[in-house]
């Protein structure tokens, strides 16, 4: 996927979030973003091909197990690009409600009204929710030990697109969709910020996800593995 392509997806992205915040919550004029300024595309055109011609000089010194890693035998962006345009929105819960009732309400209630969203199944490929809660926090925390710090976030709506028109003509129609924009206030913290990426996966160990078209990466059950 060019560059320019999954800039225009991230745009239409950012734009949506922070109109429909706008005009539904009212939130500060900074609308809680991250803004960054995203490169015209072609104007580091050269740096990339440089980036990319180094990391091919620094993947010949090495000695590949697995030969789907060899740069020169892909010329896609990644050794298993999927073909599916990935977007994810990192979010917090509103302050006032309790986390039991943040991740009920957006597992059911809310999942039910995305669901029914004119033109999900023509447009979308897969929604899926993540949803970080206290107790998997306290899980982690003595396994980090000193190695990091817990992400602030309690939610991740990840979606795949097939492409980033559909995710546009898709996002359109949630924008315009006054009940579940409103129902969005009922949980999400539109103060706190959101966070959106879009790109693509790279599969390297595990199955791609059949009902995005994904392909396999590295399988559990290959030879090339170490016991």
């Amino acid at each position: 996927m060019r560059f320019s392509t999954i800039t225009t997806g991230l745009l239409v992205v950012t734009a949506f979030l922070s109109t429909s915040a706008r005009s539904l919550a009212n939130p500060p004029a900074a609308d809680g973003f991250v803004q960054q300024d995203i490169a015209t595309p072609g104007s580091n055109a050269s740096a990339v091909v440089q980036e990319a011609q180094d990391g091919k000089k620094n993947a010949s010194e090495y000695k590949f197990r697995f030969n789907e890693f060899v740069p020169h035998l892909y010329d896609d962006g990644g050794s298993n690009r999927q073909p599916y345009f990935k977007v994810i929105i990192f979010f917090k819960k509103k302050p006032n409600i309790t986390e039991v009732s943040f991740h009920t309400h957006w597992k059911s209630v809310h999942a039910d009204m995305f669901m029914s969203q004119k033109g999900l199944g023509v447009h979308l490929m897969r929604y899926s929710q993540f949803h970080q809660d206290e107790a998997s926090r306290k899980k982690l925390l003595p396994i980090m030990g000193k190695g990091g710090a817990l992400a602030p976030w309690d939610g991740i709506a990840e979606f795949h697109a097939r492409n980033e028109e559909h995710w546009a003509k898709f996002i359109a129609g949630v924008r315009a969709n006054k009940a579940l924009m409103e129902d969005e206030l009922k949980f999400i913290d539109y103060s706190s910020g959101l966070l959106v990426m879009a790109g693509y996966d790279n599969v390297i160990f595990g199955s791609g996800i059949s009902t995005s078209n994904g392909r396999n990466g590295i399988m559990p059950n290959d030879p090339r593995l170490t016991k």
